[in-house]
């Protein structure tokens, strides 16, 4: 499964399925559109971007396409209704607070452009243990030659502090030329310092991974289970917390002897 986790929305309906079509023509599984915010989030940004068919993008059955819809922020908001939440930081402050603290899928950064701090392993590590994604966005390098020597120096820091690790790549493509196929970003990946079993899991396994974890995001971090005395010992693992109940005999025609259940209590 290929996926491209940042197509800019776009006001033109024409222009947004010109994109999400050649998206589908060049392989790619899974796109999300993004929408922009800046500040908090108010009434003009609810999530009004409807999810496309198959159908409703080319003419004819071409198999499936998921098209997810993404919030990219520049500061903290109220997110209800997207997929994905990506947070861009403008200073190195608010970069330490969004790889430590932020509920955040995605850090992306204008790595276009001269970024006003350092990318250092230190301040990163938080971001990496919490299984936040840093995302490349490739298109810019295509528009002029200041941005293109920007982006692969910017990029080829980015994988030296992460050592390569939870970096996703993505198109963020204005238009359907700037679109590249899944293997074109592989390759290009590379340029970036990444190794090739990371430049493929950059825009497939690692984007799968991501979009599962953004599923959960709402859900609660525990689950509960009731197991009788026999089931306990192989029904939990070390993230387990059993604890010992005695709950009556409901059966019918039974005594009321009391029976021994486990309540096992998993942290996901």
């Amino acid at each position: 499964m290929f996926c491209d986790l940042c197509l800019p929305d776009h006001d033109d309906l024409y222009v947004q399925r010109d994109r999400l079509a050649m998206a589908l023509r060049l392989g790619f599984d899974k796109v999300a559109v993004e929408h922009l915010a800046k500040g908090r989030l108010g009434a003009q940004d609810r999530c009004l971007i409807q999810p496309l068919s198959t159908e409703a993008i080319l003419a004819g059955p071409a198999g499936e396409q998921a098209v997810l819809v993404r919030d990219s922020l520049l500061c903290r908001a109220e997110t209800a209704g997207y997929d994905l939440l990506a947070v861009q930081p403008l200073s190195e402050r608010l970069l330490q607070q969004a790889c430590s603290s932020l509920q955040v899928d995605i850090i992306c950064l204008d790595l276009a452009h001269r970024l006003p701090f350092r990318l250092r392993p230190k301040v990163l590590a938080p971001a990496l243990q919490r299984g936040v994604m840093f995302e490349v966005c490739y298109a810019a390098c295509l528009r002029d030659e200041t941005s293109r020597r920007f982006l692969f120096s910017n990029a080829a820091a980015l994988t030296r502090a992460t050592h390569g690790q939870n970096i996703i790549v993505s198109s963020g493509a204005r238009t359907a030329f700037e679109l590249r196929g899944p293997y074109d970003a592989i390759n290009l990946s590379t340029l970036f310092g990444l190794p090739e079993r990371h430049a493929k899991s950059a825009v497939s396994t690692r984007c799968a991974q991501l979009l599962e974890q953004a599923q959960l995001r709402g859900f609660h971090k525990q689950t509960i289970k009731i197991m009788e005395d026999e089931d306990a010992a192989n029904g939990h693992d070390d993230r387990s917390l059993v604890t010992e109940v005695q709950l009556p005999s409901r059966e019918p025609g039974g005594d009321n002897e009391s029976r021994n259940f486990h309540f096992v209590t998993h942290n996901i």
